[in-house]
């Protein structure tokens, strides 16, 4: 009788993967049920050991668990390579031992005990690597492979397949960079810029505009404005009251006959006259006519007279 269980099954396990392949369409989480002879069922549930991933490389171990179980006699499963994830690699598979060592094919895997088992526990186990760069947001789904199973009964045992899912662990945020900074200046508004997660790339925090600079230092003159130490660009307006450079202009000497005058001061740059002059008064020259000249000789004379005189009355007086 096993072997008659072991050839039905066979046939309608290998039957079942012909349609599913013939589809041409991924393999489904769960098989079809089987036709139901009993009112009881049995649950295969795919378990992960973790619920994320953070990068390539890592590892999950998957026990596909027997649960509910109703009693089996004879149970065939799919290979773990019809259900890998995409952007996973099987790198490992083997039997839990719940219903003593299976016949392995190149399909399937057949476990057939001499009377019905109603064993719960790890009926196989496998390991994957994520051979593909993960972000938030990936998720890689287990699934049961196709399950046919029968009982002592020759009744068919529906099965629920669970599937289960692992997703990329969800970014922490540790490692993050600034992007799309601008210093401001005199001529342009700045930008603080916008800080991104260098593990997952996701924008954590948005950047504030920084005011454009006024701008500073310079002088302005009568002609120019004045030049911002920063930019090198002139800016305000000029200043009508600040006059570098000046001359003085229109100087006149006085003489005898015509007043002069001091000049006016004026500004190199725009010719403005900033202070006028004043008027400087004719010179007074000493007289120079021949009366003058006599009076002046006739004084001199007098005055000599005068003191000679002086002298002889002086030396007359010593002698008495």
């Amino acid at each position: 009788m096993k072997k008659i269980f072991a050839i039905i099954l066979s046939v309608m396990m290998v039957a079942s993967l012909a349609i599913i392949a013939s589809a041409e369409t991924p393999l489904t989480a769960t098989a079809p049920a089987t036709t139901v002879a009993s009112a009881d069922f049995t649950t295969i549930t795919a378990t992960p050991d973790k619920t994320s991933v953070s990068a390539k490389g890592d590892k999950i171990v998957v026990n596909y668990v027997v649960s509910n179980n109703a009693g089996i006699m004879v149970l065939t499963m799919g290979r773990i390579s019809t259900v890998v994830p995409t952007g996973l690699t099987l790198v490992d598979e083997k039997d839990g031992g719940l219903f003593g060592a299976p016949t392995t094919g190149a399909n399937n895997v057949l476990y057939l005990m001499d009377a019905d088992s109603k064993a719960n526990g790890i009926l196989y186990t496998a390991t994957f690597e994520v051979a593909v760069d993960v972000k938030e947001g990936d998720t890689f789904t287990f699934s049961v492979p196709t399950i046919v199973a029968a009982n002592y009964n020759e009744q068919a045992v529906q099965v629920n397949c669970v599937n289960a899912t692992v997703s990329k662990a969800a970014c922490t945020h540790a490692n993050t960079e600034v992007r799309g900074k601008v210093n401001a200046s005199c001529t342009q508004s700045g930008y603080t810029g916008d800080t991104y997660c260098k593990d997952c790339g996701k924008k954590i925090a948005e950047g504030t505009v920084i005011g454009q600079f006024l701008h500073t230092g310079g002088t302005a003159t009568c002609t120019k404005k004045a030049v911002c130490t920063l930019c090198k660009q002139e800016y305000g307006n000029v200043n009508a009251d600040n006059h570098p450079g000046t001359k003085v202009v229109n100087v006149k000497a006085a003489t005898s006959t015509t007043e002069g005058y001091t000049g006016d001061t004026v500004c190199t740059d725009c010719g403005k006259t900033l202070k006028k002059g004043e008027a400087i008064a004719k010179i007074i020259n000493p007289p120079t006519n021949d009366n003058s000249i006599v009076t002046i000789a006739v004084i001199a004379v007098l005055g000599i007279a005068a003191i000679a005189g002086a002298a002889v009355v002086y030396n007359k007086r010593r002698e008495f």
